[in-house]
């Protein structure tokens, strides 16, 4: 008793053992986790992003968005400060009270906790940060990017500072100006007074004298003092016609600031020469275009280089980036204005705003569609295979339905004719009864067996005498004994009987049979004689027959349904790109492509839910279709009103696939062409079989009629075009009445499914 005590009150070894590796295992679990969350924490990373100018510039946006091409904005471990320094409009020089004041305010603001990254753009947030880099942020690499006339000089004693150049193709941009206005012998200079503006300015006057005897350069602001917007326009205005205008910088206008989105419309509205720049910034709004920087490539190509440290790699693996990531783009509006082909511009050169062309704008989605449509077709032909394989098993087995009927009348002739031969000769009767290929049975008025041949006990696996000792009810199914006693009983009511059963064999197995059983005289008294045949091979190929069937129904459901999706696909790629198109024609083109499909989408949606693949209800389909035109033309808010008496009848796939386009083409052009200047009216669809079981179709309207010319009308041709094209496929007559509006009366001859 004590041992048991003592197990059951303390703790063996093993299960102390246990306790404290769990311990173990859980306080480890916990340590590591904790590192790790340290270790996630102290992965964030701190880039000071420092801006020459202010937010709003596109310069500086477009630097903002290459830095965010790189380092997501929503990024978890990267936190971006930004700060902008606003020397474009507020600027005394670097050594200026402005930048003093900058530079006390970052002071305070990062003494306690540097940036691990600064990324500078433009000129004066670089010497900026050069002047102070090892005050403020001493051990901070620095990148920097939009840098104009960069020395390698300007590096020296900076080991942690790199970046990329600003380099302004400002050669390139002469020569293709020159190249595509050979006649100009003058090129007229924009600057300002800004710093950057001043070192263009360098730049141009040197680049000059390269041009001597082939062009003049004049400088609008010829002592480079500054001018005022509306001194430049009147300097521009001045220009002779040999000439041509190069926007170097104006964001200064006599010193104060002016933004490039309003000066630079303004000087392309007055001049009227073309203007040629080095900024990306500006195209759109008036230049031609050249060999253009844009912020975007400065801000990304900077980025990549500041990420690549971060993860790493020493600033001095990383040279300054002094290669040309400038392009070739030029505005075609321009273009078409001073009459400059396409093919004269540079190799490589990209335009924008040009007129979109249709199939260049949506190549991939009029292949789309085209495609989508082969696909369409490919599965309209199986679906067509499938029907006529379909019907072809119908008449197999409605042939062999007949045959098994011939077999059974004449297999009844067969049985009578040796019921004769039995009253005529015992003898001859026991050979025919042994010799039938079926089984038979011989028995009494309450079922149990009086004689059966060698067929019926051999294929029933029993002996002769075991049989013989049986009840008929002891063969069959539980379905079959429960209602022997009733069918026995109809069986002496109507002298015979014929049908189909089961009987279970000795070895449990199931023999389908049909049972053909009358009664009969035997030996003086009257006896039920049935003629028992083994149909398990025509059950095994009638249940193939029927699951072929099946599956084919199946299959067939299957692909109307996905014929409607692939159509209501097509159909919203169609309306989704309608959208993105100006023309008012083009988009009526697709907005009518997009009905049409509709129409057959509805057919084929109808056809998967409807219990016979074969046909369709023509008031159930049309009415759908009519609600989908009204839908899409919005039937201005009830102004034109659509009345429908259609009669219930059914349509092969035939006949409903086509029925249902035209009316779509007839109805729609109804509502686009009969009620001009919002004028109210009423369209109506009528649909009954005449007396001939022809299909009549009526739709009219009370609007402006069709006009008389209507066959050498464009306009109104792919329409009616198609409808025609459609009528002759049904073999239809289409008649057309001007009386109070349109009437379009059709008939054709309805066919069988």
């Amino acid at each position: 008793m004590l041992s048991r005590d003592n197990k059951s009150i303390y703790p063996s070894c093993e299960n102390t053992r246990r306790n404290h590796f769990i311990m173990i295992i859980c306080l480890a679990a916990f340590l590591v986790l904790s590192f790790l969350t340290r270790g996630n924490a102290a992965e964030t990373k701190e880039i000071l992003v420092l801006h020459s100018y202010h937010d709003g510039l596109v310069w500086t946006d477009d630097i903002m968005k290459g830095i965010h091409s790189v380092f997501n904005k929503y990024d978890p471990f990267i936190e971006i400060h930004v700060e902008y320094m606003d020397t474009k409009r507020y600027f005394d020089g670097l050594k200026g009270k402005y930048l003093t004041r900058l530079h006390d305010m970052y002071k305070d603001k990062y003494s306690e906790k540097k940036p691990d990254m600064i990324i500078s753009s433009d000129d004066n947030a670089f010497q900026f940060l050069l002047k102070h880099h090892n005050e403020l942020f001493p051990g901070t690499p620095i990148v920097f990017c939009g840098v104009n006339n960069f020395e390698g000089t300007m590096l020296a004693g900076h080991d942690l500072v790199t970046g990329v150049i600003e380099f302004l193709d400002k050669k390139a941009n002469v020569d293709i100006a020159l190249k595509l206005h050979p006649e100009a012998n003058k090129i007229a200079i924009i600057t300002d007074t800004s710093e950057t503006g001043n070192a263009n300015r360098k730049i141009l006057e040197q680049l000059a004298g390269e041009y001597e005897g082939r062009a003049e350069f004049v400088f609008l602001d010829k002592d480079n003092t500054g001018l005022t917007l509306q001194e430049l326009l009147d300097n521009l205005r001045q220009l002779p016609e040999k000439s041509i205008v190069y926007y170097s910088d104006f964001l200064r206008s006599r010193g104060e600031y002016i933004s490039q989105e309003i000066a630079v419309p303004q000087i392309s509205s007055v001049s009227k020469l073309p203007i040629y720049t080095h900024y990306n910034e500006i195209l759109g709004l008036g230049v031609v275009g050249g060999k253009l920087v844009n912020g975007y490539s400065h801000g990304r190509k900077a980025a990549q280089m500041a990420s690549d440290i971060l993860r790493g790699k020493p600033v001095s693996s990383l040279p300054v980036y002094k290669e040309s990531i400038n392009t070739l783009m030029f505005d075609y509006k321009q273009l078409t204005r001073f009459g400059i082909d396409e093919k004269d511009l540079p190799e490589g050169s990209e335009v924008i705003d040009r007129p979109s062309s249709f199939y260049r704008e949506y190549k991939w989605l009029v292949w789309s569609v085209l495609s989508a449509f082969s696909i369409l077709v490919i599965s309209l032909i199986i679906i067509s295979v499938n029907v006529v394989k379909r019907k072809k098993a119908e008449e197999k087995l409605k042939i062999a339905n007949d045959e098994l009927e011939q077999k059974v009348e004449d297999r009844t002739k067969d049985l009578s004719n040796s019921n004769v031969a039995l009253k005529d000769s015992e003898a001859k009767y026991r050979d025919l009864f042994e010799s039938a290929t079926d089984a038979i049975f011989i028995l009494d008025l309450e079922g149990n067996f009086i004689d059966v041949n060698s067929i019926a006990y051999t294929r029933l696996g029993y002996t002769k005498e075991e049989l013989l000792s049986m009840h008929i009810s002891e063969l069959g199914t539980p379905e079959f004994t429960a209602k022997v006693h009733e069918r026995l009983a109809r069986i002496r009511e109507q002298g015979f009987a014929i049908f189909e059963s089961a009987h279970i064999r000795k070895d449990g197995t199931v023999m389908p049979v049909e049972v053909n059983v009358r009664l009969y005289k035997y030996n003086g008294i009257k006896v039920h004689l049935s003629f028992i045949r083994d149909i398990s091979e025509r059950k095994r190929v009638e249940n193939q027959i029927r699951s072929s069937l099946k599956e084919k129904d199946v299959l067939l459901r299957e692909i109307h349904h996905r014929v409607k999706n692939n159509m209501t696909v097509i159909s919203s790629m169609l309306a989704l790109h309608a959208k993105l198109i100006r023309d008012k024609q083009d988009r009526q083109i697709f907005d009518e492509a997009c009905a049409r499909i509709k129409a057959m989408a509805i057919i084929h949606e109808k056809l998967y839910q409807s219990g016979d693949m074969s046909k369709i209800n023509a008031a159930d389909f049309l009415s759908d279709i009519l609600k989908e035109i009204s839908s899409s033309y919005a039937a201005d808010n009830g102004r034109i009103a659509v009345r429908t008496d259609i009669q219930d009848i059914t349509l092969s796939i035939d006949d409903a696939i086509p029925l249902g386009l035209i009316i779509n083409e007839l109805v729609s052009n109804a509502m686009k062409h009969a009620f001009p200047e919002l004028r109210q009216g009423e369209i109506k669809v009528d649909i009954a079989l005449n007396g001939r079981g022809e299909v009549r179709l009526s739709v009219s309207d009370n609007g402006v009629g069709v006009p008389d010319d209507i066959d050498n009308r464009k306009s109104a041709s792919l329409g009616l075009t198609l409808v025609d094209a459609l009528v002759r496929q049904v073999q239809g007559e289409l008649k057309l009445y001007n009386d109070n509006g349109a009437r379009f009366e059709m008939t054709f001859l309805r066919r069988e499914s």
